[in-house]
């Protein structure tokens, strides 16, 4: 039986995954805030959260990745009414 290797070589099946302990402190911050952010409020954001991040867990700054996601305020609503309201 063949085994495809196109990919990225953590998504491949012919080898067993094995997580380092760098790996396994890796940690997904996601951000979700209403749009409008500066460029420079999201690099000053990202860095923050980084620096902060790897103070509280000790890894790396490259062990952290940070997903920044704009929300329309008509998306959002608190207490059954949209903050666009």
């Amino acid at each position: 039986m063949a085994v495809a290797r196109e990919g990225p070589a953590w998504l491949r099946r012919d080898r067993p995954q094995v997580l380092t302990r760098e790996k396994k402190k890796m940690p997904m911050i996601n951000v979700q805030m209403f749009e409008g952010r500066t460029l420079e409020q999201r690099r000053k954001l990202a860095k923050e959260l980084t620096e902060g991040t790897c103070r509280a867990l000790g890894c790396t700054p490259d062990a952290v990745q940070i997903i920044l996601t704009d929300i329309k305020k008509e998306n959002w609503a608190e207490a059954g009414k949209l903050f666009s309201d």
